[in-house]
């Protein structure tokens, strides 16, 4: 797997064979970069700590209708 991030956005693509690294050579034509792992892993976390902080929100608000 390889991971490749354009303007903000990461894209994981598997690069088990000759069509997926085609493919990632056309990606990488089309502006999109190689990006490091730990960069890919710390914008899911980032992604996930938000989902979770909305989820939490979402339980007091039903807690203060009843």
């Amino acid at each position: 797997m390889k991971t490749l991030k354009k303007d903000g956005t990461f894209k994981r693509v598997s690069n088990s064979d000759k069509v997926d690294i085609d493919k990632i050579r056309n990606l990488l034509k089309e502006g999109w970069n190689y990006c490091s792992k730990s960069d890919w892993r710390e914008s899911n976390k980032k992604e996930s700590d938000k989902e979770s902080n909305k989820d939490k929100k979402k339980k007091s608000k039903k807690k203060d209708k009843e």
